[in-house]
């Protein structure tokens, strides 16, 4: 199985409805990857879904729903290097 890293970014598309491309694209990772988490990405996913512009998708308990559907079928792995291949550390 492929191993893959979801980031904030990634999700934030699927706050607002549902069956929407972010969100499918979720769910095909879990059923068919291995879906690699840290708890810094954790951290930063929790951080922007707490934004205020995402206080509906809070309320609306989407946030919630999404978290748990990616921390779920997290295998959980803390990086030993860093990498500097893009400007988001």
């Amino acid at each position: 199985m492929p191993s893959v890293v979801i980031d904030a970014s990634s999700l934030v598309g699927a706050l607002p409805k549902a069956d929407s491309v972010p969100e499918t694209a979720l769910l095909l990772a879990r059923r068919h990857d291995v879906i690699c988490m840290s708890s810094a990405v954790e951290q930063e996913i929790r951080e922007v879904f707490a934004r205020p512009e995402f206080a509906a998708a809070t309320a609306s308990g989407r946030a919630g729903y999404i978290l748990d559907v990616l921390t779920g079928a997290a295998s959980w792995c803390e990086p030993t290097e860093q990498v500097h291949d893009c400007r988001d550390p």
